[in-house]
């Protein structure tokens, strides 16, 4: 008489068509889950929240806490990009934007950023406030900043209870070879209400 094999493995495992055992495949399953959920949630995260370094498109708008909204200059890098804060950067000059309520004008809100920016710049001389008009038509103050390293423009608009205030700072070459594009990115400054 002669021997015949057990039908099935040696060892007691169930096995599938394939040759996997049946056992693995769960755990397999939740690894190949989580990894597709880290990659594609990776890329999805990475469309939506812009990352530092990244360059502004042609034609892109900025929208702050829904309070205003800028177009920001092509090719400029973006450092910092909060609901009511968008700073970006091109050959050391940067160009930051922020908005919020307020109950105080145009005058008090700019005076009160050269307070808080001479913490950081100690040595900035500002020009008397003038009056700056945005291509929308908004009007609102500005003024300049001179210092040993750097110059700058400040603009603040204030309406319907909301303020923006914009500056740009850098070295007095670079300020002077991006005038064109600071120049439109405070025009086009406009206040959603």
């Amino acid at each position: 008489m002669t021997a015949t094999a057990p039908a099935g493995p040696i060892d007691g495992t169930r096995r599938t068509v394939s040759g996997l055992e049946r056992a693995s495949l769960k755990p397999a399953g939740i690894v190949l889950a989580i990894i597709l959920g880290l990659v594609f949630g990776w890329i999805v995260l990475d469309a939506v929240i812009p990352t530092p370094g990244t360059e502004v498109a042609a034609g892109d708008t900025v929208t702050l806490a829904n309070q205003a909204r800028f177009v920001p200059a092509s090719g400029w890098t973006i450092e910092d990009d909060k609901s009511n804060f968008y700073r970006i950067s091109n050959s050391g000059v940067y160009f930051a934007i922020q908005t919020g309520p307020t109950q105080i004008d145009a005058v008090d809100v700019l005076n009160n950023a050269q307070n808080a920016l001479r913490q950081s710049i100690p040595d900035a001389v500002y020009s008397s406030p003038s009056t700056f008009t945005t291509s929308r038509g908004l009007t609102g103050v500005q003024s300049t900043l001179t210092s040993a390293q750097l110059t700058g423009r400040l603009v603040v608009v204030v309406s319907s209870g909301v303020y923006v205030f914009a500056n740009a700072l850098g070295p007095p070459v670079s300020m002077n070879a991006l005038g064109g594009d600071i120049d439109a990115m405070f025009e086009s400054i406009e206040i959603l209400r």
